[in-house]
């Protein structure tokens, strides 16, 4: 068994886990309590849910290394959640840093909870939250993939694309969705026409899905700590459930 990272991964799990936790008890519940969808309607919260997800399989995956099922359900669900963690991390501080105003308004039911100064006080985080909610998924399935993943083949890489279009899909629908009975969306920037909302949502899709490729082209074919999590070394004959990955369609 794989106990070194199994530990890393528990580790990263608990503290999305107390990340979510302490988001929830500092702020007010009729900030988004009383809105369709809640908290659910940031792609943010979405995006960490199926990293606590991803992460937990690939806890599950460490203590039964071999199991085919476990191998191929880890790797399908990091090439959702690693672009889904650019595109929130990417977008999150390029304008909580260069134009706060598209993400942050005055109303606390209008902003996502942020450490900003510019915040309302009712939605403000402390620092270390906003990091662990808008940092620390996307790091941690970095490291992930270049430590402990082969790369992702050809055909692998080809349903990237069909991947994050199906995401993309799935939170459209779902922003649509609430913002009609809501009458707002979550993020001010949504708050536009449809098509201004359109560019948006395809924008994101297409980062998350240059981010996908661009990270696996950057990654090296091999784990970077194969001796942990991959017994098998470059030319070397022995196959495991990583191993069997390059070949799942």
């Amino acid at each position: 068994m794989n106990l070194l990272a199994a530990t890393l991964h528990s580790g990263h799990l608990a503290l999305m886990i107390w990340g979510f936790r302490t988001l929830s008890s500092v702020l007010p519940g009729s900030a988004f309590n009383d809105q369709r969808g809640g908290q659910f309607q940031f792609l943010t919260i979405q995006a960490l849910f199926l990293s606590k997800i991803t992460t937990a399989v690939c806890v599950a995956s460490d203590l039964a290394p071999r199991s085919k099922v476990l191998s191929v359900l880890r790797r399908y669900l990091l090439m959702i959640a690693l672009p889904l963690a650019v595109v929130v991390t990417s977008i999150y501080w390029s304008l909580i840093i260069f134009l706060p105003s598209l993400i942050v308004m005055g109303e606390p039911s209008n902003t996502e909870p942020t450490s900003s100064d510019m915040a309302p006080i009712m939605i403000r985080i402390p620092l270390d939250i906003d990091l662990v909610l808008h940092l620390s998924p996307l790091l941690a399935h970095l490291l992930q993939f270049f430590l402990l993943e082969r790369k992702y083949s050809k055909e692998q890489e080809n349903k990237a694309p069909l991947l994050a279009a199906l995401a993309g899909l799935w939170y459209v629908s779902f922003a649509e969705w609430c913002a009609s009975y809501n009458k707002t969306f979550a993020y001010p920037f949504l708050n536009v026409p449809i098509w201004g909302r359109l560019m948006w949502y395809a924008g994101a899709v297409q980062i998350a899905i240059s981010a996908f490729r661009i990270i696996n082209r950057l990654h090296s074919g091999y784990p970077a700590l194969a001796s942990i999590y991959d017994s098998s070394k470059p030319g070397g004959t022995h196959t495991t459930g990583s191993d069997s990955n390059q070949k799942d369609r």
